[in-house]
């Protein structure tokens, strides 16, 4: 775990030097699908010297896809209804976590748990893809 908590401190200072970038929603899409197949690459490690990386890896990823995610609902949302936008926001995003790891636990007992997260993962790049190439607002902030 401290391996991830080091990629996230990692992925933190990589999103606060971006600054003003424009299209931060393009950067995070892209990093989005970057997470996922870091996560697929997580699962077909064979051994834990070649999954620490990875994990460290993802830990970039998913911090600076978290922080950007962010910060763009921040921007795009008028200074008088921010603090409501917020709220519901962090209920969903924090709300969906655990709600997403009780079905991820529920499909590892099923299943098999690499099995699970190879599917998140690829669902995650796909959708991620999706969103990239249409014609969404969200990549031009």
């Amino acid at each position: 775990m401290a391996i991830s908590g080091v990629g996230a401190v990692v992925g933190a200072l990589i999103v606060a030097s971006f600054g003003h970038i424009k299209h931060k929603g393009r950067y995070a899409l892209v990093m989005q699908i970057c997470f996922g197949i870091s996560m697929m690459a997580f699962t077909l490690a064979p051994n834990v010297w070649i999954a620490y990386p990875v994990i460290f890896i993802a830990s970039i990823f998913m911090m600076c896809v978290f922080s950007l995610i962010t910060s763009l609902v921040q921007l795009l949302v008028t200074d008088d209804m921010r603090g409501r936008v917020m709220s519901i926001f962090m209920l969903a995003f924090r709300g969906g976590m655990p709600l997403g790891s009780l079905i991820t636990g529920f499909l590892a007992k099923k299943i098999y748990l690499p099995y699970v997260l190879l599917v998140e993962g690829l669902l995650l790049a796909i959708i991620a893809f999706c969103f990239l190439i249409s014609k969404s607002q969200v990549k031009e902030h």
